[in-house]
């Protein structure tokens, strides 16, 4: 690891783990709410709805984010 990379992941460490785990929970709601106003402009949009935007994608990704958030925050022992 470079000088500039070893700064960063200290100056990451240094940040309260509260702190983090919101940062992370914020990160995975954006990342829901963007997924679902895909979802739904998907639904209005059927005929031109992209292959990427598909419900088996969202859900997919849906999963992943309550999992991400799971992890973040499960208490520690």
């Amino acid at each position: 690891m470079d000088k500039w990379s070893k700064s960063i992941m200290t100056k990451w460490l240094a940040i309260p783990s509260v702190f983090k785990r919101g940062f992370v929970t914020l990160f995975a709601l954006i990342y829901l709410l963007i997924m679902l106003s895909k979802g739904l402009l998907v639904m209005l949009d059927v005929l031109h709805g992209d292959v990427l935007l598909s419900w088996p994608t969202i859900g997919a990704s849906l999963i992943l984010a309550f999992v991400i958030v799971m992890i973040v925050n499960k208490p520690k022992k």
